[in-house]
């Protein structure tokens, strides 16, 4: 769990080894969470056109954007134990991104 591995970052760092994935892995385990509320967040201007697009359209769409979004996140997170991004930007990018994505959407549609 978190407390565990926040402790065994401390263990290994004060050991002098390099704790930079398990950061990440910790910042990742504490952004998870709001995976739920991006979502809404992208979800809601779909939710707000019109009923004659079709629920299949609908599923298709959000189906794309959840696999969409599940790559960016391990993409970011696999960047963050490359050592290309840090810690917290690896963990956090795509949420950025699509929150980002989902107030635009929110803003520019016609009610």
């Amino acid at each position: 769990n978190y407390v565990e591995l926040n402790q065994y970052i401390k263990t290994l760092n004060a050991s002098g080894y390099d704790v930079s994935e398990y950061i990440v892995d910790m910042r990742a385990k504490f952004s998870y969470p709001f995976v739920s509320l991006v979502m809404v967040i992208i979800g809601f201007p779909f939710a707000l056109k019109s009923p004659r697009s079709g629920a299949a359209m609908g599923v298709g769409i959000s189906v794309f954007i959840g696999l969409t979004y599940w790559i960016v996140l391990q993409l970011g997170i696999s960047l963050g134990h490359a050592h290309i991004l840090p810690p917290t930007l690896a963990a956090w990018i795509s949420h950025i991104m699509f929150a980002s994505a989902g107030f635009y959407l929110i803003l520019s549609t016609r009610t």
